[in-house]
């Protein structure tokens, strides 16, 4: 499979997700929905503040997103909610790490003390990393 190759690779990843983990598949319904599921998995903006709805329909535009996206039914003139699936999600977001993008769409938080945007970390916070680590 080719690097530039993306929707080989996520259907690649999708394929092994259902194999391995079926009943782990859970339907989202409704951006928070969406919001949501991306926030538990730790997916950040680039700059490492929350993901926006903005941003995932950009990605479904521009990233092959798995989204069903939301709009009006003009037969009963309600409001259909966009949709997708977990490990679709998932399986989007494993498909994004690739050597051949030099920029980042998304970020990853890591599970340790974050620090302040604009503040580098000091001699001391490399100590007290190691202090707790031990």
């Amino acid at each position: 499979m080719a690097a530039h190759d993306l929707a080989g690779r996520l259907a690649s990843c999708y394929g092994n997700m259902r194999q391995h983990i079926p009943d782990l598949d859970r339907i989202l319904i409704g951006q928070r929905a969406i919001l949501d599921y991306l926030h538990t998995l730790q997916i950040r903006r680039p700059n490492g503040g929350t993901v926006t709805w903005r941003m995932v329909l950009r990605w479904h535009r521009t990233l092959l997103f798995p989204l069903v996206s939301g709009g009006w039914l003009q037969q009963s003139g309600a409001r259909a909610s966009p949709v997708t699936t977990s490990h679709a999600v998932a399986s989007w977001i494993c498909a994004q790490f690739s050597t051949a993008h030099n920029r980042n769409s998304f970020g990853v938080a890591t599970a340790g003390r974050t620090i302040k945007v604009g503040k580098r970390p000091s001699k001391r916070d490399g100590h007290r990393a190691l202090r707790d680590a031990a």
